[in-house]
């Protein structure tokens, strides 16, 4: 058996030969987009009616990414740092120009016979105009800060199983409009059980997640003097239960996924959007020559026990979400990539006077080229 002490990992820095490594990644990309920031087909203002063409806002837009990565392994363990950017520019749609930046860390340990230890914080940074207004809880503004701190017990059971658990803290931070700023502190625990069989055609693989989610969210007014005041306060549990089965051929040129997750979320103290969820999907990853492709399609039934539409009915959404994606290698360091979403969720809401709890369409296309260094 091996003891992790501050000692064992003075020692693995300075005196352990260890591998070190610089990765990086950068690419542009151009598309376009529909309905950016998820508008129904129609609303009715006083007695104006909106129609699509008026609600929705697309844009051809250009991407530009970086994505930088350090790993340095010894022995028995290793450290990863990664830093990230993005931008987006939306052409027709200046108000929806995006850019984001991430900020991550990992140090992984294995402190005893097939236990390990993982430490990952994070901390992202969003920046984009705009209001999601189907946020289900407020109508958040799309900027934010977000920092998140994992820990990671990993158990190798033997025989290619592998039992997993993770805590985290996030605390996430929406930057302020019309004098209001919403933010949250969110608890987890997770348990993962994965299971692997080999032969020499194809490995089957099943897994097994349970979640808990406790999340405390204010909405803060701001004063004149910029004095804060907390103006409403709320609480939300979410309870996820998923399995999965993946089929991976041996010389990893195909494999296929199907998970189901199911979902309960309960609202405090109003219990107003307490909802149940399911989803189930299939998710494909396959080789034609050198260029890899994935293709995913995912369905969502989500139930509101308590919010009831104009009619008495119980509110529900239901969900599409179709993706494509596509890699195509020029050289040993160019690729070109191809992207692709459509998503679409129905709901049984009447009223057309607002756009929280309503039906939406949104999509995108991109193609472009990433370079490695």
């Amino acid at each position: 058996m091996k003891k992790l002490t501050i000692f064992t990992l003075a020692y693995l820095f300075i005196a352990v030969p260890a591998i070190a490594q610089w990765q990086a990644k950068t690419g542009v990309t151009n598309g376009y987009k529909w309905n950016i920031f998820k508008s129904p087909d129609v609303l009715v203002e006083t007695s104006e009616t909106l129609s699509r063409n008026q609600l929705w806002q697309n844009s051809v837009f250009n991407g530009f990414f970086i994505d930088t990565d350090y790993h340095k392994k010894w022995e028995n363990s290793r450290l990863k740092i990664s830093a990230d950017l993005g931008l987006n520019l939306y052409y027709q749609q200046s108000q929806a120009h995006k850019n984001e930046y991430r900020l991550y860390a990992s140090y992984r340990a294995n402190y005893a016979d097939n236990r390990y230890i993982e430490f990952a914080p994070e901390f992202k940074r969003k920046q984009q105009d705009g209001v999601n207004q189907n946020d289900l809880i407020y109508s958040t503004r799309l900027s934010y800060r977000q920092f998140e701190a994992p820990v990671h017990l990993d158990f190798y059971l033997g025989d290619r199983a592998w039992l997993k658990f993770e805590a985290k803290y996030r605390l996430k931070i929406y930057d302020q409009f019309d004098n209001n700023e919403t933010r949250y502190s969110a608890y987890y625990l997770e348990a993962l059980y994965k299971k692997k069989w080999k032969n020499p055609v194809v490995t089957h693989e099943i897994s097994a997640e349970t979640e808990l989610q406790y999340r405390d969210q204010n909405n803060i007014a701001f004063t004149a003097q910029n004095s804060p005041i907390i103006a409403a306060s709320r609480a939300f549990s979410k309870v996820e239960a998923g399995t999965a089965y993946k089929l991976k051929t041996s010389n990893s040129r195909f494999e296929i996924e199907f998970p189901v997750t199911a979902t309960l979320v309960g609202d405090y103290p109003s219990g107003n959007l307490n909802y149940n969820e399911i989803e189930f999907g299939t998710d494909v990853q396959f080789y034609i020559a050198e260029t890899r492709i994935k293709l995913g399609a995912e369905r969502t039934l989500r139930n509101f026990s308590n919010f009831k539409t104009q009619s008495g009915r119980s509110l529900n959404h239901q969900f599409w979400d179709f993706s494509f994606g596509l890699k195509a290698p020029l050289t040993t360091r160019l690729a070109l990539t191809t992207k692709a979403s459509f998503v679409t969720r129905n709901s049984n809401r009447e009223r057309t006077n607002t756009f929280a709890y309503r039906e939406y369409t949104t999509s995108y296309f991109q193609t472009g080229i990433e370079v490695k260094f």
